[in-house]
């Protein structure tokens, strides 16, 4: 569902800027470069929140939202950040 709403965006978008395209220079131009402007920053924020949510989930809770990080499997101290692990 998330998808769909991130794809009518973009074409909402990309049809705002081919149907404004001829009015830039326009007095209205520069309105409209900051609406196109503000629009790409939008459209960047809606892709990229998944991976912000992500690295937020894994930073506060230690864990993905299917399971424990590394996909269960457990850490060693030869892992790349040399983070002992703890065997009661």
């Amino acid at each position: 569902m998330t998808a769909v709403l991130v794809v009518a965006g973009i074409v909402v978008y990309f049809f705002g800027v081919s149907t404004n395209i001829l009015n830039f220079s326009d007095k209205s131009g520069e309105k409209l470069k900051a609406y196109f402007f503000w629009g790409i920053i939008v459209l960047f924020v809606m892709v990229s929140i998944w991976g912000i949510l992500r690295l937020l989930q894994s930073t506060l809770f230690g864990g993905t939202q299917f399971g424990t990080p590394n996909d269960g499997a457990q850490a060693t101290s030869q892992d790349m950040f040399q983070v002992p692990t703890f065997n009661p």
